[in-house]
């Protein structure tokens, strides 16, 4: 039984639900895995520039920031 599919004692309103809430959830779990990604490469982009500790440490931070922040407000 696939996401497709409507069972015989289904609703319309508890499909759509259903879809829009596996939607969500797919959608979450994407951007939440996007933003984890994104700061493992971080790191390696700062290590690659060769920046020094302090300066690596803020940006890797502000980066950081600014990857969660926008993930918690899409």
């Amino acid at each position: 039984m696939g996401i497709g599919s409507i069972g015989r004692d289904e609703k319309l309103a508890s499909y759509l639900l259903r879809l829009v809430m596996s939607f969500l959830f797919n959608f979450t779990i994407g951007i939440f895995g996007a933003v984890v990604v994104f700061i493992f490469n971080l790191f390696s982009l700062i290590k690659s520039f060769q920046a020094n500790v302090l300066t690596g440490a803020v940006f890797f931070t502000l980066a950081s920031i600014a990857a969660i922040s926008f993930a918690m407000t899409w």
